[in-house]
This record gives structure tokens, sequence and C-alpha cells, in this order.
């Protein structure tokens, strides 16, 4: 670990320099760690259940000979959901408890409200400890960026090297509560091949608001309220339809634009993003917690949020694109009830190295204002 300070803005609350102290020696931490196994092999399930919950009908992601008839050479897995891969998933306890009648007793709390086991703790895992022990508790990923050499295929099974701690600042004053960000990277291989690359900053704030505040709050505004009979599925027009053409480079320019994509946030897609990515913190699916916490109502998680960017750019590109990179952003959350505009610009073409790269500026709209300013940089076929 580092003797390099946690760095403190103007714009700050006051921290105990114990805590800072405490912080400054997980700066530059993490490359002797071991990283971790996928917790399973790819498998073409979770594929379904990531693609279902976006509404993703990319064949490249569940026809088999379609795939293999484009760049992919197969089924691949979604590129922009890669992060989902390294989850925990659920972790039972190991012995039930007893009552004192010798009843067994048995508790499913979501991984977020246990430690994870020991062979899968990471330095991160450390670092929310310390966080956790000062009133820092309540979690979210602002930014993430990937880099992806290769589509992961269904049989693998990923490795993730250790998180190593790059920089953490705080505490910062946020609409969220006043927290610290952490900011790291890792990278991904399949054997010895390494095939993405992971930056991560994320928040652990303080609740913004104090339990006794909202234990008798009345249920928020954004809860979906559907008129007798109104079907909400069918509130956006007709089903989509896969796209199997593909967007030739000499065909896009700079300043094109995207169809924007509404997407109405219910409370299912929320969860099925949430399980497809095996994200069980509970302010994804536990409204009386979040509520505890600070937050009006359980929101989207940031695999999802990246797995309708995903389906939105490749709508627009068609299945022989390949996504290089991906740079997430996210501002405010999606609550139940809300709808999202999606809209995207083309910022930029290149040819490099006689590849075609497409560089979008991608914008995620919803009623509290920006939930995403992100962009992705996609490889289209030349001829």
């Amino acid at each position: 670990m580092s003797d390099k300070p946690a760095t403190a803005p103007a714009n700050t609350s006051v921290a105990d320099p114990i805590l800072l102290e405490r912080l400054a020696k997980f700066v530059g931490a993490g490359e002797d760690r071991p990283g971790l196994d996928a917790r399973h092999p790819v498998s073409h399930a979770v594929i379904g259940q990531m693609t279902d919950a976006v509404g993703d009908r990319n064949p490249i992601y569940s026809d088999e000979a379609f795939a293999r008839s484009t760049v992919h050479q197969g089924i691949v897995a979604p590129p922009l959901w890669l992060f989902s891969w390294m989850m925990p998933g659920l972790q039972p306890e190991a012995e039930e408890s007893r009552l004192e009648d010798g009843t067994a007793y048995f508790h499913l709390a979501p991984s977020g409200q246990r430690r994870a086991v020991a062979a899968r703790r990471t330095i991160r895992d450390e670092l929310n400890d310390v966080l956790e022990e000062y009133g820092y508790a309540v979690p979210a990923v602002t930014n993430m960026t990937y880099t992806y050499l290769r589509y992961l295929r269904p049989g693998e099974r990923p490795h993730f090297s250790s998180w190593i701690i790059d920089e953490i600042t705080g505490p910062k004053l946020t609409k969220l509560g006043a927290g610290f960000f952490a900011t790291m990277h890792m990278n991904v291989y399949v054997g010895a091949e390494l095939v993405a690359t992971i930056l991560q900053r994320y928040l652990r704030s303080k609740p913004a608001m104090r339990a006794a505040d909202t234990a008798d709050a009345p249920a928020p505004a954004l809860m979906p309220e559907y008129a007798p009979g109104e079907d909400p599925v069918l509130l956006l027009g007709a089903p989509q339809t896969r796209t199997t053409t593909t967007l030739r480079f000499d065909e896009v320019k700079p300043g094109d634009q995207l169809p924007p994509l509404l997407v109405r946030i219910s409370p299912t897609l929320i969860i099925a993003g949430a399980l497809a990515s095996q994200d069980y913190q509970d302010v994804h699916h536990d409204y009386q917690m979040i509520r505890r916490r600070g937050h009006p109502n359980v929101f989207m998680n940031m695999m999802t949020s990246s797995g309708l960017l995903g389906r939105y750019v490749t709508d627009w590109t068609g299945p022989n694109a390949i996504i290089r990179s991906h740079e997430l952003r996210l501002l405010r959350p999606n609550y139940p009830g809300d709808t999202m505009r999606l809209t995207g610009t083309v910022r930029s073409t290149e040819l490099v190295d006689g590849r075609g790269l497409v560089t979008l500026d991608l914008l995620g709209i919803n009623s509290l204002g920006t939930h995403t300013d992100s962009s992705v940089t996609v490889e289209l076929p030349t001829r």
C-alpha cells in the first residue's frame, strides 16, 4: 500500500483525520492480490436473461447459425454487460441459524448486506469495510471505462485481476450525501489472453436523509401507476424486430443522429437487469431498505444502464459491428415509473490501420435530468 494521501477537495464535509490516514494506505494497493475467476462460465441462459431484460434482439447473442456468418464467428456475450461476470451472486449462509427451540432459521439476505466469502474478498471489499465503519454505506457507481479486445463466448470463464486502487478523494458533498470517490482499474483474461480492461470510479456516501426522516414518509411520486386495462409494454409502439444488416463505415459521418429510443423504467426492468447481472445489492430491489438509505425508491444498476446503451448502439449499427470501447458516466438515477429517452450523435469517424472506427456520444435523459452521458467507439465494416 502507498503513503500517498487521500485528498479532500475544497467542497467537502469534515472528515475524521484518522479515516483519511486509513484511506491513504489503500492508494496504490491491490497489485499483489490474486484476483478472481467468474463464479460460473459464460452461458447461453445468462446471455438470454441479459438481452431479455433490455429488449436486445441482436442475433449474435442467440442465433448460432446467423452468428457464425458474422465477424463474430459464433454466439458471443453482449460486451457492455462485461462487469456482470465478476459479480459474486447470492451467498447463502454456510450454516443455518437455530432458534432457542432448535428450529432451523434461514434468511436469504442480498450479498450487499453480508461480507463476501474469504476466497472472493478484494481490496475494494476491504476499502468498503473501512468506509462503512464511518457511515459511508450507500454505494453508487459513477463512471466506468471499458476497452474490449474481443467479446466473451459461451463456455469461457473469465479471470478478473485484482482491483488496483489509483485514487481516493473526499469527503465530497453530493446529491446522494457526503461521500468518498474511489478510482481503480483491473484487467480481464481468458486463460493467458487479455480480452478487456476496466476502469471504475464509484461513490460510497452517507445517506442523504436520516432513517427517521423517511420511515413514515409517503410513497414517492415516481411509483408506476397504470390505468385499468393499460398495458405498459404496448405504450411505446410495436415490438422491436432484430436487425440483420450492418452499416458500413463509409455510410456514416460526424453529426449523424441515431434514432431516439424511449425506455419505460418499470420495477420489472430494474429488477430483471439486476438479476441478470447477478447484482443483489439491496438498492436495486429492496424498497424499505433503500428508503432508509435516503433514496425515494430502488434504482437501476450500472450494468442494466450499460446493457441498454449496448442495445441502442447495435440496433443502429447492426450485428457485424464490434464495440471496441465504452465510457459510461452515471448521473441521476433511473427510478421506477419514469421514462428515459436515449439519443446519440456521431462524434467522429476515423480509419486506423484499415479499421473504420466510429465514436458515438450517447445521452439518456429522464424526468430528473441526465441519467447517463456516455460514449461508445464501434468498429464498422469498411467494405
